[in-house]
């Protein structure tokens, strides 16, 4: 695993600007020691059709747009990310041999640092987020392979397997392959997520394999987002497995 990222988008709070977000640093600084600008995420929406409730976007006209900002820890592996229409928290590996911290640890680091934003906004009286959308976000880093040098991504996806006809010989085997799936997710209320699962070449000639579910809670409060959390590290272990070849089992010791 070479990253993790749980994080809620919401409703605009227009009343949160930049020296807000420093006094909630404030609050962090014990274990997030560094500060971070980067420009804002654009907002991403899971269009489901008519059976969603649509959402007026409010935008302070004439202000400049918010920075988006990162809290870093002491070693760079935890990353709160902040904006006023977002609150993500990263995992990622800074050192080879440091160990994932499992979803568990992950998903209660969330809730704590999200109750300790709500109490934020609640002291000052900057509004109530509604949480609108949720994201689950898992990055696996795929090495070459150490006698070759080279990994190919039908070694790595069950789903790519490339046959070309013969009025190309030339071709070969590609150099560099992306690749992008998108799935629709329902239940017996109707659609509510994508799975999105994507290939791309990572450092060192390795391949990156990025699975991502994003989508709407059943509810607009922290209990309902930690429940569509859950319900999509689910989601994403059994893609996992259903879409990786039994050598990247072998190769992550996956047990079941």
């Amino acid at each position: 695993m070479a990253e993790v990222a749980l994080g809620v988008q919401l409703d605009p709070l227009p009343q949160v600007r930049a020296a807000h977000i420093g006094l909630l640093w404030e609050r962090f600084i014990t274990d997030f020691p560094s500060l971070q600008e980067h420009p804002p995420l654009d907002m991403l929406e899971e269009d489901f059709g008519p059976i969603r409730t649509r959402t007026i976007t409010v935008q302070l006209l004439g202000l400049p747009p918010v920075p988006r900002h990162w809290f870093l820890s002491r070693d760079g592996s935890r990353v709160i990310q902040v904006q006023p229409d977002r609150f993500v928290l990263n995992w990622r590996r800074v050192h080879q041999e440091d160990p994932y911290p499992r979803y568990e640890t992950l998903r209660s680091e969330f809730e704590n640092h999200y109750a300790t934003y709500l109490e934020f906004l609640s002291e000052q009286k900057l509004g109530v987020p509604t949480i609108r959308h949720a994201e689950v976000n898992y990055v696996n880093q795929v090495p070459v392979d150490s006698e070759t040098q080279k990994i190919g991504l039908s070694d790595v996806l069950r789903t790519w397997r490339p046959v070309y006809g013969p009025e190309a010989p030339f071709l070969g085997a590609a150099e560099e392959v992306r690749t992008v799936e998108r799935h629709l997710l329902t239940d017996q209320e109707g659609p509510y997520a994508r799975l999105y699962i994507s290939a791309e070449p990572g450092a060192g000639n390795g391949i990156l394999v990025n699975f991502t579910m994003r989508g709407r809670p059943r509810g607009t409060d922290l209990r309902a987002t930690l429940g569509f959390f859950d319900l999509a590290r689910d989601r994403i272990v059994r893609a996992f497995t259903a879409v990786t070849t039994d050598r990247m089992h072998k190769l992550w010791r996956r047990t079941k």
